[in-house]
């Protein structure tokens, strides 16, 4: 019973800590927003970032979706990433986020697939506002 009691005290202790050092990094469920693949690829080290809720109008990717994205973002705190790229069906996309003496970098990485086939692949995010985003490939 003691152990226990001492785990969920360390768990509770230790939360507070462990969530500052991940700051929110949450994927955006697309299957039901109206996005476009844009025309111009910009590909995974130029993804489009989207940082206040005027620029979704503008936006090649998320213009007919802007209604439904400016419920699910809080553009004061928040920004959108978008990824777009042509690839292997098995690419992958995953975030890693560190914060290091209070700045946050989100570094995205892809990770190609092995699939002979050419698909188009779109990913938006939701980023801390202030967070610096790179992106490039997994080595």
């Amino acid at each position: 019973m003691r152990t226990i009691l001492c785990a969920v005290l360390a768990a509770l202790v230790a939360a507070p800590v462990l969530g500052e050092d991940k700051p929110a990094v949450k994927e955006l469920d697309t299957k039901d927003l109206k996005v476009a693949f844009p025309e111009k690829v910009p590909g995974i080290k130029n993804p489009e970032v989207v940082t206040i809720a005027d620029a979704l109008a503008k936006s090649p990717t998320l213009k007919d979706a802007a209604d439904a994205v400016k419920k699910l973002v809080n553009f004061e705190k928040e920004k959108l990433v978008v990824f777009a790229w042509q690839g292997s069906g098995g690419d992958k996309l995953s975030a890693v986020a560190k914060t290091v003496d209070g700045k946050t970098t989100v570094t995205f990485l892809r990770t190609l697939g092995f699939t002979r086939d050419l698909r188009q692949h779109l990913k938006v995010y939701v980023v801390p506002k202030d967070a610096d985003v790179k992106g490039g490939d997994a080595k």
